[in-house]
């Protein structure tokens, strides 16, 4: 099942604008590799491929659950509050 969710930042209010940009530059998410390996393989793990337009800057990486780092795993847990009210 494929489930997307797109956030036009500049259409919140600030109090959720402001630490859903924090996460993003606080991952490094535009010097973090396109993608990221799996550590095994047979499981069925959630994926996720997001994409981030700042400006003139488009980047999108894309991960498997246990493949996620620190910082975006921060990101994922509260993009994924938006998938839920969506």
């Amino acid at each position: 099942m494929r489930r997307e969710v797109r956030i036009e930042t500049g259409s919140l209010a600030r109090d959720e604008r402001e630490p859903l940009e924090g996460l993003v530059r606080d991952s490094g998410f535009f010097e973090l590799p396109a993608k990221f390996r799996s550590p095994a393989k047979g499981a069925d793990y959630f994926f996720w491929s997001i994409t981030v337009e700042d400006g003139d800057r488009r980047h999108t990486v894309e991960a498997s659950q246990p493949s996620l780092p620190d910082g975006l795993r921060l990101l994922v847990r509260e993009l994924s509050r938006y998938l839920a009210a969506g």
